[in-house]
């Protein structure tokens, strides 16, 4: 049902899979479109408390704000969360702004609820399972490379195979997903892959097992903090490394500092990780350090 409903009664998606960026063209143009046409594409709504939540149409609605509009047409729908993700997944499917990483992110969480299997979303959203098989497998990126995904410093195709991979191996050739075509990453992460397997079977791992573990949030000590607020000349270093460009983006980066998730911090707990085994193991370690790979191995592949 079509209806003309004032902006005071309208909230934001709860759980937007595209942020309003109000510095690109494509929302200073929206924002000059509503001002001298007003709002051409009703916002999609569904009833909460006393107002309504925008399912699709946040970036009208902000525009709508700021062309000082007092109210938009809406089509209002009841909806169940899960109908209301669905929607926002086909709604943001082909849009290049939809940051690939947050939609598997999404499509993930879908499938984890179990309201629907793999077949039952493939016909929701309009794309094969095997489409949503790969998109799923973005989830199994380190949390550094995922941004780069988002980002577009890594394409979706490369993204794929360096998943493929245990996140221990990942970091090694995150620059040549960067680097190399998708024809010939995919022969390399193949090779990665085949040699991988054949040295768990043969047992010829003792100098190539990495060790694989995420990064553990900790705080930095009271020290290091005050020697910050003294000296703030690693401030903008961290900034610009972290592509901060709102307050909001600078508050996040004062967090992952705090708690070792900032680049730096990340890099030195890779270089930690990631390293050759030189020492040599009894037997029974080695069969179970090799077992262990295998089912990572194994996993990486499903």
């Amino acid at each position: 049902m079509l209806e003309y409903i004032a902006l005071n009664k309208l909230i934001d998606p709860r759980r937007p899979l595209r942020l309003v960026n109000k510095r690109s063209v494509e929302y200073l143009e929206l924002v000059d479109s509503v001002r001298v046409d007003g709002i051409l594409q009703p916002l999609l709504v569904r009833p909460h408390g006393d107002g309504y939540e925008v399912v699709e149409g946040a970036h009208r609605l902000e525009a709508a704000h700021e062309a000082g509009l007092e109210e938009v047409p809406c089509l209002v729908k009841e909806m169940t969360e899960h109908e209301a993700s669905i929607f926002q997944l086909k709604a943001n499917a082909l849009r290049p702004k939809t940051l690939d990483a947050d939609y598997a992110k999404r499509l993930q969480e879908i499938i984890d609820s179990g309201v629907v299997t793999l077949a039952e979303l493939s016909a929701e959203i309009g794309k094969s399972a095997q489409w949503i098989r790969d998109m799923l497998r973005l989830n199994g990126l380190a949390g550094g490379v995922r941004q780069m995904v988002n980002r577009g410093e890594i394409t979706i195709g490369n993204a794929k195979w360096l998943a493929k991979l245990p996140k221990g191996f990942q970091q090694e050739y995150v620059e040549s997903a960067v680097s190399l075509t998708n024809a010939d990453f995919k022969e390399l992460a193949r090779t990665l892959i085949k040699a991988y397997r054949e040295q768990v079977k043969t047992g010829r791992i003792e100098n190539t097992l990495i060790r694989i573990a995420e990064p553990t949030p900790h705080l930095r000590s009271m020290q290091d903090i005050r020697r910050e607020c003294e000296d703030w000349r690693q401030a903008g270093i961290m900034l610009n490394m972290m592509e901060a460009d709102t307050a909001i983006d600078g508050w996040r980066c004062c967090l992952r500092w705090l708690l070792h998730l900032d680049p730096i911090s990340l890099r030195e707990h890779a270089e930690r990780e990631i390293k050759p085994r030189t020492e040599v193991l009894k037997p029974q370690e080695r069969r179970i350090k090799d077992l262990e790979l295998k089912s990572r191995l194994l996993e990486n592949q499903e």
